[in-house]
This record gives structure tokens, C-alpha cells and sequence, in this order.
């Protein structure tokens, strides 16, 4: 038990938005991190980022539940299988629990309202971005009140398991 939380500890994940332009990370002291390819952040309008954004946060989550699997699968020797990932095996506790979280909702605004993410379990994500938000900041300010509005909902989520 001890390799595996130490292993779990260690991992860093990285997944791509659905037109490739923007990165997201979960390093191992579980930060968040956010990248535009160069020139990117400026093409975007709200309404078009709002969906990548959305897409990228599920993609990584998806990627950290996979890379929590391949560590789970190296430490016991096992594979959990579709039916035990899915939950058809748990017995009622542990299916009353899963769907528990997969309800937890969580929100934050930063700039005034004018950036807001929800998670739902956080496997669904949506970012909200008031217009005219993108012209007002740099990409280095609208990466860092967006990861401080992301990194909200996974501590609450986090904690609340």
C-alpha cells in the first residue's frame, strides 16, 4: 500500500483541448497548469475557449483516472476490469458512494464573475467567460484566474471524498 500511494503521489498528467492549441497538466503536488501554443490565446473568442476549456478539464481528468489505474494495476498485479470501473460489481455502500460523488457540484467565480468553472463529479467541467474578458487580459493573468477558479472545485471535490 505504501509503494502505491507513494507512486499515486508522483503523478503528472498532461491532455490537449480538442483543436490541439491548449495543454493541461496535473503535476504531482496536483497543480494545475495551462498552455496556449504560441498566438493562440489571441485567435480565441469566449464562447469558442468556454468549449475548449470544458473538453481539455474532462480530457485530463480522464487521463488522471487512467494513469490512477496503470499505477493501481503495476502495485496488485490486477487490471480492474470494465464491469468493476463502471461500478456493476460494488455492492450497494460502494455504488451509493460513486454516485454520491459523481453528484458533488462545484463552482467558482473569479474577476468578478467574469471566469466561472462548475464541475459536476468532476468528470463534467464548464467555464463561462463574460464577454469582452479575453480583450481585458494578458494571457498570463487569464491563465492564472482561470487555474485558481479550476483548482477551487478539485480541492472541494477532493476533500469532500
Amino acid at each position: 500500500m505504501a509503494e502505491f500511494m507513494e507512486r499515486v503521489r508522483q503523478l503528472s498528467v498532461r491532455s490537449y483541448s480538442p483543436d490541439g492549441r491548449i495543454s493541461g497538466v496535473v503535476d504531482p503536488s496536483r497543480r494545475l497548469g495551462l498552455e496556449f501554443t504560441d498566438g493562440s490565446f489571441e485567435r480565441y473568442r469566449e464562447a469558442e475557449l468556454e468549449r475548449q476549456l470544458g473538453a481539455l478539464a474532462g480530457r485530463l481528468w480522464i487521463e488522471y483516472q487512467r494513469a490512477y489505474v496503470e499505477v493501481l494495476t503495476d502495485v496488485t498485479g490486477v487490471r480492474p476490469t470494465r464491469s468493476s470501473t463502471a461500478g456493476s460489481d460494488l455492492d450497494p455502500q460502494q455504488r451509493r458512494y460513486r454516485e454520491a460523488c459523481a453528484a458533488i457540484r462545484c463552482a467558482c467565480e473569479v474577476h468578478g464573475g467574469r471566469i466561472t468553472v462548475v464541475t459536476n463529479g468532476l468528470t463534467r467541467w464548464s467555464f463561462s467567460i463574460a464577454p469582452g474578458t479575453l480583450s481585458q487580459l494578458s494571457r498570463t493573468e487569464f491563465c492564472r484566474l482561470t487555474l485558481a477558479a479550476a483548482h477551487t472545485p478539485v480541492t472541494m471535490v477532493v476533500v469532500a471524498l
